[in-house]
């Protein structure tokens, strides 16, 4: 059962496909007879028409149609009639001997897919309808409702019943059975709305009791019955022309086959705008566009899209405009940022008629001999070239057009160090720190010599190594080193004393890594004392090197 459920399924889904904009309507009624296969046929029977003629009953039914299509219908079936079967009938010894007889009054309902092959030809393509033979099949489910008197022959008595009989009698009569009904036939057009026809049709209840009779006749075969006989219908429908499934009433072109889409005109590419409005009746299309395609799906067809395979804007024609300023990118010499459409999509922010890229005073509105200026300035800091001393580089008003980096009052042409505030005594560097300063007076004071030469002591070393580590931290620091002696001795050797033991101070720290160009030194003799010659105290301070920074 389950599959020939799963056939009606697939064929109505294949009738969808050709659903009407109307439906059209059909009536008709049903009369013929019925005839029963089953338990009191002979076993090797098969349910067919020549063998159950012996035995047919009136039967009568009513039905009505919906049309899927021209060529499915839905169509619902009401039959009643009455079965019947007497072993006395039958040309088989063992059953005239068996005496098993039965009479069975049944209704039936019916939900049958139809499919009508040649129904098409009903209706010209010129239009109107015409008479014609056509043959048809169906395959539905049902509900059988059946009242069944059974007489199982001439037993009674005081003799037992056998079990099979029992067990017949125990299963009682059947009353509604899900049934499977499928047949087929053919009708003939007697007028423009009715037919006559002629049809045979099998019924499936799955069941084994339509007689009443099961465990004593055939377990192994199910019970059948069929109904065969004449039919009349009429088909109720309103005008449709040109048989295209819209009825007149609404068909906005009733002479002309179209479809429901576009109210019963003609849309070839079947996009819904009919023929006589679509820009591009060939080509299935978008109705905001009047039917034509749109590849890219920008808004723009095809037709009117001079890059239809790339996404733009209807301002460009299709093309693409990524910075959105009405410029195609491939004509856009500034694809990114949005210009001007006479300046071919760059921006001019002041609006002198120059673009920003071109332009070197693009906040500023200039002229094009001063390249976007309003006079000339090279480097563009707003002071113009002829009272600009720093022409190449740009700077500030107040500096002559000259700039001031670290903003400490020296122009960076002046600053030694451009990059760090400063002060002017040291030509914009910052200046030293008491802490240094004091730790250069006290490595200073640690500096000795050997008596009477320019040989530093060892603790000496490790003082000018001190200050070598110190002023790397320095780098625009110079050293100037100067010697000093007392005043004892000759003063010209006591000169030449002074300026070696400078010197040394050099030679050292030049071997601690620092750079030749940036010590200095010099030798003074006698001639600058800081205390009393004498004394031993104060000719002993006397002795001595001063380290001081300075810059260039």
């Amino acid at each position: 059962m389950k599959n020939w459920v799963n056939a009606g399924v697939i064929m109505l889904l294949l009738a969808g496909g050709q659903l009407a904009a109307q439906p059209v309507w059909e009536l008709g009624a049903w009369l013929g007879g019925s005839s029963y296969l089953g338990d009191l046929e002979p076993e090797d029977r098969l349910p067919s028409l020549d063998s159950s003629l012996d035995k047919v009953q009136p039967s009568m039914g009513l039905r009505a149609g919906f049309n899927l299509g021209y060529r499915w219908q839905l169509r619902a079936d009401l039959h009643t009639g009455t079965l019947e079967g007497d072993d006395a009938n039958s040309q088989d010894p063992g059953f005239q001997q068996r005496g098993f007889a039965f009479k069975t009054r049944y209704f039936d309902l019916g939900a049958n897919l139809l499919w009508e092959p040649l129904a098409k030809r009903r209706y010209p393509s010129v239009g109107g309808s015409r008479r014609i033979f056509s043959p048809y099949l169906f395959v539905g489910l049902g509900l059988s409702r059946l009242n069944t008197d059974t007489y199982f022959g001439k037993l009674g008595g005081e003799t037992p019943l056998p079990s099979a009989i029992v067990r017949d009698v125990a299963a009682g009569p059947v009353h509604t059975r899900l049934a499977l009904p499928f047949g087929g036939g053919f009708r003939v057009d007697v007028s423009k709305r009715s037919s006559v026809g002629l049809e045979l049709s099998y019924r499936n209840p799955f069941s084994d009791y339509v007689d009443g009779i099961s465990m004593a006749g055939n377990p192994d075969k199910k019970d059948w019955y069929m109904l065969g006989g004449l039919s009349w219908s009429v088909r109720f429908s309103k005008p449709d022309f040109d048989h295209d499934g819209v009825m007149d009433a609404e068909d906005k072109c009733p002479r002309v086959a179209g479809v429901a889409a576009s109210q019963g005109c003609p849309d070839s590419d079947g996009d819904g705008v009919e023929d006589l409005e679509d820009m591009c009746p060939f080509q299935a299309g978008d109705k905001a566009l009047n039917g034509c395609p749109d590849r890219d799906g920008d808004g723009v067809a095809d037709l009117l899209d001079k890059c239809p395979e790339v996404s733009g804007t209807s301002a460009t024609e299709g093309c693409p405009d990524a910075d959105a300023d009405g410029v195609q990118d491939a004509d856009d010499e500034c694809p990114a940022v949005a210009g001007k459409i006479a300046l071919r999509g760059c921006p001019d922010g002041d609006g002198d008629g120059i673009t920003d890229v071109q332009d070197e005073c693009p906040t500023e509105a200039g002229k094009v001999e001063f390249k976007g200026c309003p006079f000339a300035d090279k480097d563009r800091d707003g002071v113009a070239d002829e009272q600009d001393k720093c022409p190449e580089i740009a700077g500030e008003s107040k500096w002559d057009g000259c700039p001031d980096t670290d903003k400490d009052g020296l122009v960076d042409a002046e600053d030694v160090c451009p990059d760090s505030a400063g002060v002017a005594a040291f030509r914009g560097c910052p200046e030293p720190s008491v802490e240094l300063l004091a730790q250069l007076k006290l490595a200073a004071r640690n500096v000795q010599f050997e008596t009477g030469s320019a040989i530093l002591k060892a603790t000496s070393l490790q003082e000018l190594v001190k200050i070598t580590t110190i002023l790397k931290e320095y780098p625009y620091f110079h050293l100037r080193i100067s010697g000093h002696t007392d005043s004892q001795g000759n003063d010209a050797a006591n000169q030449v004393l002074s300026e070696k033991r400078a010197m040394a101070c050099v030679n050292q720290l030049v071997a601690n890594g620092m750079e030749q160009k940036k010590l200095v030194y010099l030798g003074f003799g006698e001639t600058k004392p800081v205390s009393s010659n004498t004394t031993p105290e104060g000719r002993r301070q006397n002795r001595r090197v001063e380290f001081e920074l300075f810059i260039p």
